[in-house]
């Protein structure tokens, strides 16, 4: 349903050919109803229908009740992914995500940043508003292409924390 909402714009069962669009997208929104300009008109709970979508590079899934990212643990060609208010408690399933340049997960209920340590390639990394209270999982090999990291606020998130970050790894915690 959420492709024929959103991609074909009918409710018909889709044809070969639209089937074939789909499964070359390189760009996804999925935007729930609640949002300020959804493209939908229900909000998803999972992502399964985009685990075999290997050419997709970006990802907007904004304002559904999403509890996980499991399901994108094989598309290894994400370098943009927008998964900000839902319901998402742990990043797992990023981990292959190697090119991933900008990670907007705000507004969710993410209490570890572990699944982040091998993506050195963020650019961009808006967590705050989550159940942190560890910046684990960045290191000094983020601190080169990490210009922009917003962490705060995150109320379980301690002073100290944030500034064993800046001053050790050389990341700027913003908020």
């Amino acid at each position: 349903m959420a492709f024929q909402e959103t991609v074909l714009g009918h409710k018909n069962a889709p044809t070969h050919d639209e089937l074939q669009t789909i499964a070359t997208l390189t760009v996804l929104r999925f935007v729930g109803p609640s949002a300020p300009y959804p493209n939908m008109s229900f909000e998803l709970t999972n992502l399964s229908g985009l685990s075999h979508l290997s050419h997709l590079e970006t990802i907007i899934v904004t304002h559904h009740n999403l509890e996980s990212l499991k399901e994108l643990d094989k598309l290894d060609k994400l370098n943009k992914l927008f998964v900000y208010d839902n319901q998402i408690s742990s990043l797992e399933g990023i981990e292959i995500m190697k090119d991933l340049e900008q990670l907007y997960c705000q507004n969710n209920r993410i209490t570890t940043l572990i699944p982040v340590q091998n993506l050195i390639k963020l650019q961009e990394l808006y967590v705050h508003s989550n159940e942190l209270t560890s910046l684990e999982g960045l290191s000094e090999e983020h601190s080169d292409l990490l210009k922009t990291f917003i962490c705060m606020p995150n109320d379980k998130l301690h002073q100290r924390e944030i500034i064993r970050v800046e001053n050790t790894l050389g990341i700027r915690c913003k908020g």
